[in-house]
């Protein structure tokens, strides 16, 4: 009686198969994987678009020490060529 109960379960369910997770095949590993590969994606993009927007440039710091009168134009001039032709 328990053997056929136990056949009539795992036949109604479309065999031992499908009990044990490979009645869709590959395809199931598919999407976790996706999902998986999609997170990582989301996170790399946000983390470096963060560095992308407070990283500045030498140029940009340069101007930004001139506008602040930590350097006067001679030195600014000065170094801006340096870094120009370092391009």
């Amino acid at each position: 009686m328990y053997n056929e109960t136990m056949l009539s379960l795992v036949n109604a369910g479309g065999g031992e198969n499908y009990w044990m997770g490979y009645h869709y095949g590959p395809f199931m590993w598919i999407v976790p994987i996706l999902v998986i590969v999609g997170v990582v994606m989301l996170i790399s993009r946000l983390t470096s678009s963060e560095r992308h927007v407070a990283g500045n440039t030498a140029l940009d710091v340069l101007a930004q020490r001139f506008a602040n009168g930590e350097i006067d134009e001679a030195e600014y001039l000065e170094k801006r060529n340096v870094l120009k032709s370092r391009r």
